[in-house]
């Protein structure tokens, strides 16, 4: 779960239409700045809206003022409300199009039954619903109940290499205050995989989700705001800050492209707290029984509470014993699920037991599991039948314990509906994959669980895509491109056109290095892939590149002797990428003198440690 602009380190509870954010320890530590990474193509990611904003000079630079003229009536205010009509999030968001729809941050209304939108002359508007949602990307894409007469879309911009010290605007509504435009400068852009540890953990976002750092003021009330360069184009959307060190992260205009291009919805789907859009019930389980609100009220408000006590405890050690002893979901889950066992079978009973699951999946596993179990338990046996199970299986895939993985077996055997085996089943694959004991007989029934998924629930619909499109790649990978297996014939052209094959090295440590020099961390590596080729020139060791830019960008790189080694040409979107199912540069690979899979993803010394391992095992003749 992505969070909220505003959070530090914070923990999440989305339970009952009411996101739960907490405030804990703000990281100590600033994201280093990256020396070898990976980044997804940018090569195709598409045109801006020829419906947004003209900009008078593709290259124009506005003044502050001039641009806040311009942008205005682009900037909304959402609000969010539960099904009581209560408010529970505020947030931005912003105009893409002609047709007034708005983008934002998914977190800014997963959590919300209904929302608003309102523009900075006061009118507001209801939110008819989803257009386009991803909730790994944090994003969003909504339509409103009605096109309001005057819109001002902003430019999105194409894509463009972010520099450091750029200068940025913000705008947004940070802790309320509305329509607040700040000024600031961009301070690095990192890859999901290169922020600290408890960034990503708390962001459980792709490694390859890139975030443009800026130190222009956000806080809460800004998710979902556009981030602008000087000439007014949305460059990215604010989505996180850390708490204390005037760290602010908006998500890369990349992904609202991709999200806008290719998973719009044809008509609007409804908002629905706490589960997968599309229901027209007030929350995912029904209007929520008032004997069941009561018990998740007080929950609440005990986890607010906790929150500012961890707040106040700077020692992480403590933070999370304070955290184990006061846990919110081990004094009040149990409550719930008594009321489910005093009145089983009914619509109440149901909700309780829902709402158990998910608020337990939210705490340490060594409380969770024996919640869990209860609750799953009761479901499958009093409950199975209910279609919005669905809305479980992620949430309780990602709690490393046998209770969830139980759970999601039984769902996958014992209920009715197509869309909600077919969660089961990919959840349950992604589950026996990631646990952090995976033993081989693991890994092969989540194979065999995912051979299935594109067998029989491909057409399942799940985070704005199909569960097909999710398992198909992974699939190929774990049967094709594990490591231990046999790497995959390539057969291919350099520059030059002279043809060439992966096995002419067999016999030779290879390092197959897929890289664009669009890629600024596929450029870093050049010097020292150059080094590593002259070292062992001597050595039955081969580098070898695919390269994925344009003809004429690649032959200036080969001109210049940036890069030394024999490389395929494939070109923008070629087939051997293709092939290998390549969705970030750069991507590495080390095979044995076999031309077995060894290693996937190693840099610097440990890439030349590795190669040194695997060159003592060649033959000597």
């Amino acid at each position: 779960m992505l969070l909220a602009a505003g959070g530090g380190v914070l923990l999440c509870a989305a339970v009952a239409g009411i996101a739960v954010w907490l405030g804990g320890e703000e990281s100590s530590k600033a994201p280093a700045k990256p020396a070898v990474a990976r980044q997804k193509s940018e090569a195709a990611e598409g045109e801006a809206d020829s419906s947004s904003a003209p900009v008078k000079d593709a290259n124009e630079k506005l003044s502050l003022a001039d641009m806040i003229d311009r942008l205005d009536d682009g900037v909304v205010l959402i609000n969010g409300y539960d099904a009581f009509d209560r408010e529970v999030v505020l947030g931005s968001g912003f105009i893409i199009d002609s047709e007034g729809l708005i983008a934002t941050n998914y977190h800014v209304v997963s959590a919300a039954a209904k929302a608003s939108v309102q523009f900075r002359d006061g009118e507001k508007f209801p939110v008819k619903g989803y257009r386009a949602y991803d909730p790994s990307a944090d994003l969003a894409i909504l339509e409103l109940e009605k096109k309001p007469a005057k819109i001002e879309p902003l430019r999105l911009a194409e894509t463009e290499e972010l520099r450091q010290g750029s200068e940025v605007i913000a705008i947004g509504h940070p802790q309320g205050f509305k329509f607040t435009t700040t000024t600031g400068i961009v301070s690095g852009v990192y890859r999901t995989g290169e922020l600290p540890e408890d960034a990503r953990w708390f962001l459980d976002a792709p490694e390859s989700n890139v975030w443009i750092q800026t130190n222009a003021v956000i806080s809460n009330g800004s998710s979902g705001g556009p981030l602008l360069n000087q000439r007014g184009e949305v460059i990215g959307i604010n989505t996180w800050i850390m708490r204390g060190l005037n760290l602010g992260f908006a998500a890369h205009i990349k992904h609202l492209l991709e999200l806008k291009r290719q998973r719009m919805f044809s008509t609007a789907v409804a908002l629905d707290v706490g589960g997968s859009p599309g229901t027209t019930d007030e929350t995912p389980i029904g209007k929520i029984d008032e004997r069941v609100a009561e018990i998740v009220n007080v929950f609440r408000r005990d986890y607010e509470e906790l929150a500012v006590r961890i707040g106040k405890e700077e020692d992480e050690t403590k933070q999370e014993a304070l955290l184990k002893a006061n846990s919110p979901v081990a004094k009040h889950v149990p409550r719930l699920l008594d009321f489910a066992d005093a009145n089983r079978k009914t619509q109440a009973a149901y909700q309780a037991l829902y709402l158990a699951s998910a608020m337990s999946a939210e705490a340490p596993v060594e409380i969770a599991e024996p919640l869990v179990k209860r609750a799953t338990e009761r479901l499958i046996e009093d409950h199975s039948e209910e279609s919005r199970l669905r809305d479980l299986a992620v949430p309780l895939a990602a709690l490393d314990c046998e209770s969830s993985r139980s759970f999601l077996k039984q769902l996958l055997a014992k209920s009715p509906h197509h869309e909600v085996k077919g969660v089961a089943c990919y959840s349950l694959a992604m589950a026996l994959s990631e646990r952090e004991e995976a033993t081989e007989a693991d890994q092969a029934e989540s194979l065999r669980l995912l051979e299935r998924v594109v067998r029989d629930f491909s057409d399942v619909i799940a985070g704005g895509t199909t569960l097909g499109t999710l398992a198909e790649p992974e699939v190929y990978l774990r049967k094709f491109l594990a490591v231990g297996k046999v790497a995959p014939e390539i057969d291919g052209t350099d520059i030059e056109g002279n043809r060439f094959k992966l096995s002419d090295y067999r016999g030779k440590v290879v390092v197959l290095d897929f890289f664009a020099d669009w890629c600024p961390h596929c450029a870093v590596m050049y010097p020292h892939e150059r080094l590593l080729v002259q070292n062992l020139k001597d050595k039955p060791f081969a580098l070898l590149g695919i390269n994925c830019d344009t003809r004429e960008r690649f032959e200036t790189v080969l001109s210049e002797r940036k890069v030394t080694w024999r490389s395929w040409y494939d070109g923008e979107n070629g087939p051997i990428a293709a092939e290998w199912r390549i969705d970030a540069f750069p991507t590495i690979y080390i095979l044995d003198h076999t031309g077995t899979i060894r290693y996937k993803e190693l840099r610097g010394e440990e890439l030349e440690e590795a190669v040194a391992k695997l060159l003592e095992e060649v033959p000597t003749e």
